[in-house]
């Protein structure tokens, strides 16, 4: 039996919260609610969750998942390298679970960002699973991608023996 990355999950639920801040952000700001600044607040912190998640974690080499080939993400690497010089402030995802919580107070405060405040309180407790089982951030090792060569056939320049007794019999 595979064992669960909770900090795998936790990232996609951030990411898939991005758009539904900056929706519920925009609502707020439009509609202009008494605390209309909290969906100003609201659209930067999904700018800065956005670039926050972005890099994917790769999968530990102990772990008992059947694949452990990760996919990173376009341009992922550019951020990972910049991430990983945080220390345990990046791998480490009780922070980052700290993080999440407080940032999804304020979004519980108006009708417009509630959903996407519980959305990242979900995001904060699946990090928090992930501490608590002992999960931590990896940085992805960019490969050098092998490009299989494509031999292409050229046009025959003649056309293909043909046999005359089998077009006379016909």
């Amino acid at each position: 039996m595979s064992s669960i990355l909770w900090s795998s999950f936790a990232n996609e639920q951030a990411i898939r919260t991005v758009p539904i801040l900056f929706l519920g952000g925009l609502m707020s700001i439009i509609g202009k609610y008494t605390w209309w600044p909290i969906g100003i607040y609201s659209i930067v912190i999904g700018v800065l969750v956005f670039v926050f998640e972005y890099p994917k974690s790769a999968k530990p080499y102990n772990s008992q998942n059947v694949s452990h080939n990760t996919h990173s993400r376009p341009y992922q690497h550019i951020l990972a390298n910049l991430y990983s010089k945080f220390g345990f402030l990046y791998t480490d995802y009780f922070p980052r679970s700290l993080f999440y919580f407080i940032l999804s107070i304020p979004c519980l405060l108006t009708l417009s960002t509630i959903l996407p405040g519980l959305f990242l309180l979900i995001s904060s407790g699946l990090y928090l699973i992930g501490f608590l089982k002992k999960e931590e951030w990896y940085k992805i090792e960019k490969k050098e991608e092998i490009y299989k060569r494509i031999n292409v056939l050229q046009a025959p320049e003649r056309p293909p023996p043909r046999n005359f007794s089998q077009i006379e019999s016909d």
